[in-house]
């Protein structure tokens, strides 16, 4: 089912393959290309988005939410959106919808913080 993003139009065209790195931690889902444009605000769903967690969990399902969190050398096809307010605070001026994950190559990993009161 399409999110409901999709069905606002928010989406400037069809897809594209987009090359570069993903920094995924706590509120932060951020992309930048490999030409340096971004950062945008990468979302994905279902078997896409295990596919691009996957370097992070060791192969394995997670989420950005509930980490493990680090950077990761993606290629993907996805569609940008046009300008807006998008991702924690809107603090992204695009969005990235990944459609299918090409390579997904874990480059660091990072432990999420211990939990409060930890």
């Amino acid at each position: 089912m399409p999110s409901l993003h999709m069905n606002l139009g928010w989406f400037g065209g069809g897809a594209r393959r987009y090359a570069g790195v993903w920094q995924c931690s706590f509120e932060t889902s951020a992309f930048t290309t490999t030409a340096g444009e971004g950062p945008y605000w990468l979302v994905a769903e279902g078997d896409v988005q295990r596919a691009l967690t996957a370097p992070l969990n060791g192969g394995t399902a997670g989420t950005p939410s509930s980490g493990p969190w680090g950077r990761v050398a993606i290629v993907v096809e996805g569609r940008l959106s046009h300008r807006g307010h998008y991702g924690h605070l809107g603090a992204y001026a695009r969005q990235l919808q990944v459609d299918r994950v090409i390579e997904a190559r874990l480059l660091q990993a990072e432990a999420p913080p211990p939990a409060h009161g930890s």
